[in-house]
């Protein structure tokens, strides 16, 4: 979850760095200003368990963002900052994180899973509400 929060941020970097750095040619302006957006809304889609898997299309992304800085003519400054945001983009996203199903009602797992509920309840939380009276 951590890991998809920084790619939301990097992805703000992308969408702000023109702006602060001075040597981004007009192309690579453009192109941060378009894939920055996508770097946060895929991070910020990604915080939810249910849609964790979307962290890997900013992989794609990443790589776009590495290859870009030589097709779009990225210099000096703005160079160093896309290759080390695509870079941390790219491995963060390999980040999974936590996953725990019964943690949001156990979704379809619910149904045929009679073991692990019990009137509504995990067993995980009917166990510490046991041990709480014991």
């Amino acid at each position: 979850m951590w890991a998809t929060a920084i790619n939301a941020m990097i992805g703000i970097w992308l969408m702000a760095s023109p702006a602060i750095v001075e040597t981004f040619s007009h192309d690579a302006a453009n192109n941060n200003r378009i894939f920055g957006p996508l770097v946060v809304a895929f991070g910020v889609m990604a915080l939810w368990e249910v849609l964790r898997s979307v962290r890997y299309v900013n992989i794609g992304v990443g790589i776009w963002i590495l290859i870009s800085t030589v097709l779009l003519g990225y210099s000096n400054l703005a160079l160093v900052t896309n290759l080390l945001a695509a870079i941390a983009i790219i491995g963060l996203s390999f980040i999974r994180g936590k996953h725990d199903p019964m943690e949001f009602g156990g979704g379809w797992v619910a149904l045929w899973n009679d073991d692990m509920w019990v009137s509504g309840q995990s067993t995980q939380s009917v166990r510490s509400a046991n041990e709480d009276h014991s």
